[in-house]
């Protein structure tokens, strides 16, 4: 059995791994920790950012970075906020249900470089008020609205 890191083509880990096997749900509601980013190498992860204060719309994001090794990730956005999510994942699937937007992607399409997901009005050029920027080795990442 090769530990998680041994498979990371994605540069996913970094040396800060916060947690093993977390099967667990973390809620963010300070912008500074969010900032900080969330690294998990095995597990089940539901990330819920819905009580994480947003800045007003034209000013800078909030920027939370996920590196993850192997899992289920459910990433929770404020209703109604906009969003940009970055995700680069190596093998696995990845779902969007952000506004009136669900798109899915498989890893076929997702392990080549990076893909976009955004609230339409970010995607027509406004400020997104939260950046995710996801890096994972395998697994399925779900960004919901909730």
């Amino acid at each position: 059995m090769l530990p998680v890191a041994a498979l990371d083509h994605t540069g996913a880990f970094d040396g800060d791994v916060r947690a093993i096997a977390p099967d667990t749900t973390v809620v963010a509601t300070d912008v500074a920790t969010a900032e900080d980013g969330y690294t998990y190498s095995v597990g089940d992860l539901t990330l819920d950012l819905t009580s994480l204060p947003l800045p007003a719309a034209g000013a800078d994001p909030v920027k939370v970075p996920v590196r993850l090794g192997a899992g289920e990730t459910v990433i929770q956005v404020p209703h109604g906020a906009e969003v940009r999510a970055v995700v680069h994942l190596w093998a696995g699937d990845v779902y969007w249900h952000v506004g009136s937007e669900d798109q899915y992607r498989s890893d076929h399409d997702a392990r080549t470089g990076s893909i976009t997901y955004e609230t339409p009005a970010v995607a027509a050029g406004g400020t997104p008020q939260l950046v995710l920027d996801v890096t994972g080795a395998a697994g399925t990442v779900t960004i919901e609205e909730k």
